[in-house]
C-alpha cells in the first residue's frame, strides 16, 4: 500500500538529506534522545537556516530545540494531516508532476465499484487531456526535473468513460474526502488551533523543498 501511493518501498529518507530541506516536519519523533546518530543532521540543517516543527503531544528534548512546538492530542496526527492537504489542495498547492509520477493519483477508477480501469495487459490507465482518451499509465520513476512529460497532461478530475465503463481519477476521491476535514474540524480533533492548521499547511507547501519524519512517539 505505502508503495502504490508513494512510489517507494522505503518509508523515508536519509537523515543526511534533512540538510537539503527548507523545512522540516516532525510527528512523534524525539531524534535527539531515539536516534543520535542523526540528530547531528539535524542540527547541521538548522544551521543552514531550516525550519524544524514538531508536532508531539509532550515537549520532548526534539521539541525543545524545534523552531515551533505544536502540542497535539495523543493520536490525532491524521486528523491534523487531512485538514493540512484540504488547505492545500484549496490553495492549488500540491505538486501535480509529483503526483503524477509517483503516486495513483491521475488513476482511472470505476464509477460503478471503484476498481482501477486496466489495459488488456493489466496496466492502470489515466486520462490523457491531448489526445483526449486512456492511455496506460507508465510514468516516469526517474529523476524528476519539474519539466513537462507525457504526464503533465493526465487528468486529476473529470468524469470519463473507457470502453463503456464510466470513471474517474482516483484524485477525485481523495479531494472528495480531505474537503470533509476543514481545519476547524481537525482542531476540534487534535487540539490544535485551526490558524495554526493552516499557516503550517500553507508554509510546509511553499517551503519546496521540505522534509517529514514519522515515528511512533519515540
Amino acid at each position: 500500500g505505502f508503495t502504490m501511493v508513494t512510489g517507494n518501498p522505503d518509508p523515508g529518507h536519509d537523515a543526511l538529506d534533512f540538510m537539503n530541506s527548507n523545512m522540516i516536519l516532525f510527528f512523534g519523533t524525539n531524534m535527539v534522545d531515539t536516534i543520535v546518530p542523526s540528530a547531528r543532521f539535524l542540527a547541521r540543517a538548522k544551521e543552514k537556516g531550516a525550519k524544524l516543527v514538531v508536532l508531539d503531544p509532550r515537549l520532548s528534548s526534539t521539541a525543545a530545540m524545534a523552531d515551533q512546538w505544536i502540542p497535539i492530542n495523543p493520536g490525532t496526527d491524521t486528523a491534523l494531516v487531512l485538514a493540512m492537504m484540504n488547505v492545500i489542495i484549496k490553495n492549488d498547492l500540491h505538486d501535480k508532476t509529483w503526483l503524477a509520477n509517483y503516486s495513483c493519483a491521475p488513476l482511472l477508477v470505476s464509477d460503478v465499484d471503484g476498481s482501477y480501469i486496466r489495459t488488456e495487459s493489466g496496466a492502470y490507465c489515466a486520462w490523457d487531456t491531448s489526445a483526449n482518451a486512456a492511455v496506460e499509465a507508465a510514468p516516469s520513476q526517474g529523476e524528476d526535473d519539474g519539466t513537462s512529460g507525457p504526464e503533465s497532461t493526465w487528468a486529476f478530475t473529470g468524469h470519463f468513460e473507457v470502453d463503456g465503463v464510466p470513471c474517474h481519477p482516483t484524485m477525485d476521491d481523495l479531494v472528495a474526502e480531505v474537503a470533509k476535514w476543514t481545519p476547524e474540524r481537525a482542531a476540534e480533533i487534535t487540539g490544535v488551533d485551526a490558524a495554526t492548521i493552516e499557516s503550517l499547511a500553507l508554509d510546509y507547501a511553499k517551503a519546496q523543498p521540505a522534509a517529514i519524519q514519522t515515528c511512533t512517539g519515540s
